[in-house]
């Protein structure tokens, strides 16, 4: 089952404190957060990331995604993938992207830990 959504870098709240956030919408509808036109025109997943198009939040505002820096912080930029949900043989769950990038969720961290950085 695929998944689209966005790798968004620059998140000032975000969960795990490496500042990312795997956001997770809709493609071609009636999603205010989904991709926009241009990102589903355009899309090319297999590509290598340096030469697809990040999109900063002024230009996703203006293609359509109209709370892009609200949601997500003033300096958050993105770039939008198709995503698969997969466990792996230690029944752990894995969100990949098609241009290879995975990730298991992140446990969300403690005050002192925050704190300490540990």
């Amino acid at each position: 089952r695929l998944f689209h959504g966005r790798e968004i870098r620059q998140v000032p709240d975000a969960t795990g404190g490496m500042g990312m956030v795997l956001q997770l919408s809709y493609a071609g509808g009636n999603d205010p957060e989904g991709w926009t036109p241009q990102e589903v025109e355009g899309y090319d997943g297999w590509g290598h990331d340096v030469g697809r198009t990040w999109r900063k939040g002024d230009r996703l505002e203006k293609e359509g995604f109209k709370s892009f820096r609200e949601d997500f912080g003033k300096d958050a930029f993105s770039l939008h993938h198709r995503f698969y949900l997969h466990y792996d043989g230690s029944n752990k769950m894995w969100l990949s992207a098609e241009d290879g990038c995975e990730g298991t969720p992140a446990e969300a961290r403690n005050f002192l830990s925050n704190l300490f950085g540990r």
